[in-house]
């Protein structure tokens, strides 16, 4: 995710500041359950801009009635932004990412449009959360204006007076993208979504050596600082345990205190908490609160190892994505990213060749967790004799294709002998 996100948006914004008319997207749209890292993809985009990005928050003013004149000011406000004389009297050509979290609230369809006019069903809670939204604000004329604004707002202004253009990304996450309205979806790519699904494999490992090694750093920062009170600055770690190093850190004892990163089985870890339909799924977040409380533990019983402590938190936190959230996701991720015929095969035979990069790597990961899951839930209905034709030949297809799956190169692309009737 983090290298598409690269592809569509930091490098076209890199390339713009020298040659203005890069095209840059409109929009983005972010999309996934709650804690997944939706907004803290927003401040690395920052941070890594290296300064040719500004953040402007507008989720907490948003308001139906003033929308449109809100976003007004806003563009207005990025424009001249962009336009800002550097000291060498050129413009500084700092480009603006607009966020609104929760989108679906004034983005969203009218229950009217959903009944007439989508390919695809909703449920009974859909049409409950777009009458709510169509109560409170004025659908229609939203999306109405940001289909006009998604046209040319992220293009660079000549001038002051150029009120179309602003140099303005907006960036959008929500939990129910499949409500956003199909104009806004649909409209010549100007609205590019990107699903952030709960971790798993590899990325589960990567996120927990992330946080581990947040809290090994402000360790050993801890054990170089004079001034104790420059510990409360320290990142990775809860309040308590900076109290708690302080006191080790009067007593003379932090020179004790280690975590060792490379001790810890991130890949038992990773299949110990995958995504499942029976279980659900653990959030960026929760996994950020498992190891500082694992850290915390360890401040106060150092006499055993942080791995042990770690093990010990994980073994208690619940996973705060349930199933039955879990399950919504992948239901509404099916509606926005279908599977394309032949792209599972593609996929495959791109794998076997050892020619498949990063981004068509998480797509195939994807569809197989999908095919997995389809799979055990057709394996119980199987067992309750409920099976029906469709899901046998379902079960068929994905049995077929983990077969496929399992054969070496040399397997998978073997040609029969011309006198085999196969």
């Amino acid at each position: 995710l983090k290298s598409k996100i690269k592809t569509l948006l930091l490098d076209p914004i890199q390339k713009a500041r020298i040659n203005p008319d890069v095209k840059v997207p409109p929009a983005i749209m972010l999309y996934g359950a709650t804690g997944t890292g939706k907004t803290t993809f927003l401040d690395a985009i920052e941070e890594q801009s290296n300064g040719g990005i500004v953040i402007d928050n507008m989720s907490a003013e948003l308001d139906s009635n003033t929308l449109a004149k809100d976003f007004e000011k806003r563009l207005t406000s990025a424009r001249n932004k962009y336009l800002e004389l550097g000291d060498d009297d050129e413009p500084k050509r700092t480009r603006t990412m607009l966020l609104i979290n929760e989108a679906e609230k004034i983005l969203s369809m009218t229950p009217s449009y959903a009944r007439e006019h989508l390919d695809y069903a909703l449920t009974d809670s859909d049409y409950a959360l777009l009458e709510t939204y169509n109560g409170n604000t004025n659908l229609n004329t939203n999306v109405n204006h940001f289909k006009g604004y998604f046209d040319h707002c992220s293009q660079a202004p000549k001038d002051a007076n150029d009120n179309e253009r602003g140099a303005l990304t907006v960036f959008i996450t929500t939990n129910y993208p499949h409500l956003i309205h199909p104009d806004l979806l649909t409209r010549d790519g100007k609205l590019t979504n990107i699903a952030i699904n709960p971790a798993s494999g590899a990325n589960i490992e990567a996120v927990i050596k992330h946080y581990v090694t947040l809290s090994s750093k402000a360790l050993e920062a801890a054990k170089q600082i004079k001034d104790d009170k420059a510990i409360d600055f320290l990142s990775g770690i809860s309040q308590e345990a900076k109290e708690k190093l302080k006191e080790y850190k009067k007593q003379g004892k932090m020179g004790e205190l280690k975590i060792d990163i490379d001790s810890i089985p991130y890949d038992k870890i990773a299949l110990n908490c995958k995504p499942t339909d029976k279980k659900g799924a653990y959030s960026n977040d929760r996994y950020r609160k498992i190891c500082e409380d694992a850290f915390s533990n360890y401040i106060e019983k150092p006499e055993t190892s942080y791995s042990v402590h770690l093990g010990k938190v994980l073994i208690r936190e619940q996973r705060d994505i349930q199933p039955k959230r879990y399950a919504e996701f992948k239901r509404i991720h099916r509606i926005l990213a279908p599977l394309e015929i032949g792209e599972r095969e593609e996929l495959t035979k791109l794998e076997k060749m050892g020619m498949l990069d990063e981004k068509f790597k998480g797509r195939l990961d994807y569809i197989r967790m999908i095919e997995q899951s389809d799979k055990d839930n057709l394996l119980a209905k199987q067992q309750l004799g409920q099976m029906t034709d469709e899901d046998k030949t379902r079960l068929d297809e994905i049995n077929e294709n983990q077969r496929l799956d399992a054969l070496s190169f040399e397997e998978y692309f073997a040609t029969p002998d011309e006198d085999d009737d196969d």
